[in-house]
């Protein structure tokens, strides 16, 4: 079983050498960190919010239920601030089918997906 701990916060990006933006990082990095799986890994992955507001997180081109990767509020539960959260994915302990290529996971508070 391979476990990750991820959290997600606001932080300062700079996006080039003389201009920093504000931003949400995972693990205090933009880009997140790399999580390396092999096909068929089990995986556990614990997600704290330290963001001021709700959030969830996108997992870009992993085939997962809705209710795993959906926006907030309409597929999936937000993680609430300062709470902890394991995908359901990982608590069932199911192995998950990774085609050989390259993933990336977003976090993506109310904002972005109202209206």
């Amino acid at each position: 079983m391979k476990r990750f701990n991820l959290t997600v916060s606001a932080g300062q990006w700079s996006i080039l050498k003389d201009k920093t933006v504000g931003s949400y990082a995972i693990n205090g990095q933009v880009p997140g960190p790399r999580l390396e799986l092999e096909q068929g890994d089990q995986v556990e992955i614990v997600v704290k919010n330290d963001l001021p507001e709700s959030t969830t997180l996108h997992w870009h081109g992993l085939i997962l239920d809705n209710e795993m990767d959906g926006p907030a509020h309409i597929t999936q539960k937000p993680i609430e601030p300062g709470k902890l959260h394991l995908p359901l994915y990982c608590r069932a302990g199911r192995n998950l089918l990774l085609p050989l290529s390259t993933k990336w996971i977003v976090s993506r508070g109310w904002a972005c997906t109202a209206h």
